[in-house]
């Protein structure tokens, strides 16, 4: 899947992501984002379940939720996360191994869940 930019924000497959306060300045026109830090972890990685969060000091977002609510927030807690600043789960496609711990955590923390018609229609995410 590859990862174009543009004026107005990130491609990524059929998603569009628009940075909010990003300029368009710096090393080879890539925004920059002032002295803000990313955070990305590995939550868990393999067929036993992946999930990766991405975020800063303010506010994050997991790519894929493969563990339980459960797992998730005890390994977020041992890293010092929190769910409350998950503002949204980004879906790659509908294996159990990505998608096992969505439906709890979408509903527990009402996080809305972004996933492709195709991925939701062969996942079984009510």
């Amino acid at each position: 899947m590859a990862l174009e930019l543009s004026r107005s924000g990130f491609t990524v497959g059929k998603f569009l992501w628009i940075p909010a306060a990003s300029t368009y300045e710096g090393f080879g026109g890539m925004p920059t984002f002032g002295s803000m830090s990313l955070f990305i972890s590995s939550l868990n990685s393999g067929s036993n379940g992946n999930c990766f969060y991405i975020g800063n000091d303010r506010e994050a977002i997991l790519v894929d939720a493969g563990i339980s609510c459960r797992e998730t927030e005890k390994r977020m807690k041992r890293l010092g996360l929190s769910m409350t600043k998950v503002r949204a789960i980004f879906v790659s496609h509908e294996h159990s191994d990505h998608i096992t711990g969505i439906p709890a955590l979408s509903r527990k923390y009402q996080v809305p869940v972004y996933i492709t018609p195709g991925t939701r229609l062969g996942s079984n995410i009510p």
